[in-house]
């Protein structure tokens, strides 16, 4: 499968194995590339930038950057996610559906706390925080079981070829057109 593909497209089937490689390796070469260009355009410390940490500015440009940065991350994620479930002869949208709102989910404290002015005390902003970690965790931990660890269907299926090369290509579909 082309790179474009396997990173942009929703169609066809991955391994586990290319779940996890790609999947880990576009999420640090995404925290990087955000840490130290986050860093750049908003004065901070490399470390802080990739790090995160108390020196985090705060307000609509941080996390109006910290959105729009995400969302390439977030595609990727969500075409490997497809795949997946592709491969477990399932249909993507609750893969996908899970993927984008556990990754959107991780914004909302500090969206809601900007939505208010600032007006929530630590405690609220802490206790909203942990609330939507839990959510947040919950949905991934289903995500990497479902993705990450039970086994694809073995040999072809509706979407197409096994990745690991099992079973051979898919039966030709002609004959059934004209029979």
């Amino acid at each position: 499968m082309p790179l474009k593909d396997l990173l942009f497209g929703f169609k066809g089937r991955i391994r586990r194995r290319d779940w996890w490689l790609w999947g880990i390796a576009v999420a640090v070469a995404w925290t990087v590339t955000t840490g130290a260009i986050g860093g750049a355009l908003l004065g901070m410390s490399w470390s802080t930038g990739f790090l995160g940490g108390a020196g985090l500015p705060r307000g609509w440009t941080f996390t109006a950057y910290g959105v729009v940065s995400f969302a390439p991350l977030l595609w990727i994620q969500a075409a490997l996610a497809a795949k997946r479930a592709h491969d477990r002869n399932h249909g993507a949208a609750l893969a996908v559906s899970l993927t984008v709102l556990a990754g959107l989910l991780a914004f909302m404290p500090e969206i809601a706390d900007l939505v208010v002015g600032a007006a929530l005390t630590d405690d609220q902003f802490d206790a909203f925080a942990v609330a939507i970690n839990i959510a947040t965790g919950a949905i991934n931990l289903y995500l990497l079981v479902v993705l990450g660890f039970l086994d694809g269907t073995p040999g072809p299926n509706r979407f197409g070829r096994s990745p690991k090369g099992i079973g051979g290509d898919l039966p030709d579909q002609t004959a059934k057109v004209f029979s």
